[in-house]
């Protein structure tokens, strides 16, 4: 084993974190392992998670050399976190960038009224409501909400220019939460080169002047997921289980 390959898959959340966090630290402080590979498939997930992680994979690259390849999709959160890689692949038919940041927030406020149903907020400060979904908006919560929108964002943009050396005019033309080809996405910055898994691994090992001899490290799925092992049934109780930790 001389190199990682460190596998981002699926939604990122806070359960990401808690499964890849260890797995980083411990590619970071091992010293038979001299770089490491991302394995990307995910459309992104929360800024805050991503943020983390992004900032791990930082840390990883300024110790080891540290590649990405994007496999179907590298986009919002997950392409924040390739982002820190010292060169990103991606393959002919994957999609990425997506650099934005969106908060999608129901309000029922008028379905419960049409059922009956009335809805009583208590509250101890003017904006604790602000997105709970019974509330009545305003122009006054949005612009507020619209704010820290803002500030994520920037957070966002700017992370991205700095690691993939762009200027402020480049990132203002990409930054606007469009997704691209592969082959534009390396027209504008986003990615190094057209190629896949493989592709980066060899290309690290040039770097490093070693043969590739790749360990994979993978969060484990849980116990009831390895039994079922039917993906859809698997997909069911992942959204579940998300549901369920939102709720509470």
């Amino acid at each position: 084993m001389n190199i990682a390959r460190i596998d981002i898959t699926g939604t990122i959340n806070q359960r990401t974190v808690r499964e890849l966090s260890p797995i980083i630290d411990y590619v970071t402080r091992k010293r038979r392992i001299k770089g490491a590979v991302l394995f990307i498939d995910s459309g992104g997930g929360d800024a805050t998670s991503s943020q983390i992680l992004y900032s791990k994979i930082k840390k990883l690259n300024s110790s080891k050399p540290t590649y990405a390849s994007i496999q179907s999709v590298g986009a919002s959160g997950a392409y924040w976190i390739a982002s820190a890689a010292r060169r990103i692949y991606a393959l002919d038919t994957s999609l990425v960038g997506s650099i934005g940041v969106i908060s999608i927030v129901p309000n029922v406020r008028e379905l419960m009224k049409k059922i009956g149903v009335d809805v009583r907020i208590m509250k101890v400060g003017k904006y604790k409501d602000m997105l709970s979904p019974f509330s009545q908006s305003n122009k006054e919560m949005d612009a507020k909400y619209e704010r820290i929108m803002d500030h994520m964002f920037s957070i966002f943009r700017d992370e991205v220019m700095a690691s993939r050396k762009l200027t402020r005019e480049q990132i203002d033309l990409i930054a606007t939460g469009e997704i691209f080809s592969s082959t534009d996405a390396k027209g504008n910055g986003l990615i190094d080169e057209i190629g896949d898994f493989e592709n980066a691994m060899d290309a690290l090992g040039k770097e490093l002047k070693l043969k590739p001899n790749p360990r994979t490290f993978a969060p484990p799925r849980p116990l009831i997921r390895r039994l079922i092992g039917n993906y859809f049934v698997e997909e069911f109780l992942y959204k579940l289980e998300e549901d369920f930790f939102r709720i509470f």
